[in-house]
């Protein structure tokens, strides 16, 4: 009996597109490594590896859930570069994405504000982890987009949330 040799070629494929995305998650868990160095964020390592070839990239950026699992709030919003925020969560599809952070300080105008916005917005229903908090959500008043946004997202279905927390909020949604 033969093989046919097309149907060998794609099922290898598949197993060097498999091994190569095993690899990607491996490295992105790795916690310690043997020369004592702190440990590289899942993000920064994904980026990193989506540099490595030209296949690997088009593998890495086509594995959304990867994306997904490294989107971190906390860690984006250290980014000064708002496309940065917006490419991590485009590239993340419709994977979960868990919002964890703690915000101090919320100006007028703040890009990282105006992310959070539009992420409680237009992504609520892929939130598996909602952890805010932090002393800039006391300054949020009534009408504020983002408080708008936040108690908008509360009211709507969350079908994959598994955590809740908003802690250091104060809420006065009197009429003005």
């Amino acid at each position: 009996m033969q093989s046919n040799p097309s149907a060998v070629i794609v099922t290898r494929l598949f197993e060097v597109h498999d091994l190569i995305l095993t690899i990607v998650a491996l490295a992105m868990n790795m916690h310690a490594t043997e020369t004592g160095d702190e440990p590289q964020h899942p993000l920064t390592v994904l980026v990193c590896l989506s540099h490595v070839c030209s296949p690997w990239r088009n593998i890495i950026l086509d594995a959304s859930y990867l994306w997904g699992r490294a989107f971190d709030l906390a860690y984006l919003q250290k980014s000064s570069r708002q496309n940065c925020r917006d490419e991590v969560l485009k590239r993340s599809g419709n994977s979960n994405i868990r919002a964890e952070v703690q915000i101090n300080v919320l100006v007028k105008n703040n890009p990282f504000k105006s992310f959070l916005t539009e992420l409680m917005q237009n992504n609520w229903e892929r939130i598996e982890i909602l952890d805010i908090g932090g002393t800039g959500l006391r300054m949020l008043k009534n009408g504020d987009p983002l408080l708008t946004a936040l108690l908008n997202a509360f009211q709507r279905p969350a079908p994959r949330l598994k955590k809740f927390r908003v802690l250091d909020i104060s809420l006065d949604v009197r009429s003005p």
